[in-house]
């Protein structure tokens, strides 16, 4: 609930201008690519050759979902020449189906598919109210597809643990474990940029000092010489 809150909150910011949509669905774009990437591997790695295919299936929608962001981004870029064109999008892959069993991932994969079908349905209901059309009907297309995904892994989930209790519980389990790699990226963001903060402040520290004793030998050196002359 509070979530909803927040991003209808700052809707006003995130869609403020072409340029600043643009950014906002390049980071869509490269999300959903880099979930595709996975659920590549997944339907690879999976023992199953029905969840073989449902993930392929999924990571097939995966791609078209960040084409349609990566063509909106064409399509204001046509429009305003602020917005610069996206040709290709590249993301890294997590490799999560490799580093843990396949209940986890379905419970990480779930989770992710409720919050963006969330977090879409709020920008389709802003985009819908403010009559742009061409934005609703690409958030409205998004909700549906997520919905859908979101229900199938859930199905999994259930199937695989063995009750809808022990599903839960694993995404319980999840919501965790996603707490602290979130906390532990920050704090790698947090670290880095420290560590070039304190390299900055000591650089602009000791440059006065380094300048002032390449001063001083210098002088030094000149006394010397004036004394044999």
């Amino acid at each position: 609930m509070l979530k909803i809150l927040f991003v209808k909150f700052i809707n006003f910011w995130v869609w403020r201008n072409p340029k600043s949509m643009a950014g906002k669905l390049y980071k869509f774009s490269l999300a959903e690519y880099g979930s595709m990437l996975d659920l590549m591997l997944a339907s690879h790695s999976t023992l199953s050759g029905e969840r073989s295919s449902m993930y392929l299936r999924h990571a097939l929608d995966e791609a078209r979902h960040s084409d349609l962001f990566r063509d909106h981004i064409n399509y204001l870029a046509d429009k305003y020449p602020e917005v610069k064109y996206q040709p290709e999008v590249n993301a890294d892959i997590d490799n999560l189906f490799l580093r843990m069993p396949e209940t986890d991932f379905l419970a990480f994969a779930y989770r992710g598919e409720k919050r963006a079908r969330i977090q879409f349905a709020v920008y389709r209901d802003y985009f819908k109210k403010k009559k742009l059309k061409k934005e609703y009907e690409l958030f409205a297309q998004l909700v549906h597809d997520e919905f859908e995904h979101e229900r199938y892994i859930w199905n999994l989930l259930q199937e695989l643990t063995g009750s809808k209790k022990s599903a839960l519980v694993k995404t319980w389990k999840m919501a965790v474990w996603e707490l602290g790699r979130t906390s532990l990226r920050r704090g790698r963001k947090l670290s880095n940029f420290v560590f070039t903060l304190t390299t900055i402040i000591l650089y602009f520290i000791s440059m006065p000092i380094a300048l002032s004793i390449i001063l001083f030998k210098r002088s030094k050196t000149g006394w010397h010489r004036e004394t044999k002359i």
